[in-house]
């Protein structure tokens, strides 16, 4: 979402709700900690303003013209799901490992056979992928 607020204003893409623009300040806040998981409470901080942030047309165009900017396909799949996803009981389903993966990227990952989204198992799913 920091990347289409950051585009949105380089791109001169004017707000549908100016109230957005504070929940785009409060979203350009966040400090990322390279691959350290958000828990759940702190994510629950940022759902309200990542939801109405996807629900303003401006960003909306934002991600219309991603291919003036770098950002993955996936990212609308995750943002039409955050209700889901932003659950503190939230568990990946395969849909959403599937989704994760970025547009021409390469997965070359072995799942062991242990891993299960629910009760399906993953690895029986999933071949190794190269792209």
């Amino acid at each position: 979402m920091r990347v289409l607020v950051d585009a949105r204003d380089k791109l001169g893409i004017p707000w549908q709700n100016s109230e957005n623009e504070k929940h785009g300040m409060f979203v350009m806040s966040f400090e990322g900690r390279g691959g350290v998981a958000v828990e759940p409470m702190e994510f629950q901080l940022y759902g309200l303003a990542l939801d109405a942030l996807w629900r303003d047309s401006g960003i909306q165009d934002a991600y219309t013209r991603r291919s003036e900017f770098q950002l993955s396909e996936s990212v609308k799949y995750f943002l039409d799901n955050l209700d889901r996803i932003g659950q503190p009981n939230y568990i990946p389903s395969l849909q959403d490992i599937l989704s994760f993966s970025p547009r021409k990227a390469f997965l070359v990952q072995s799942f062991s056979p242990s891993l299960t989204v629910g009760k399906t198992s993953v690895s029986s799913l999933l071949p190794v992928i190269s792209m």
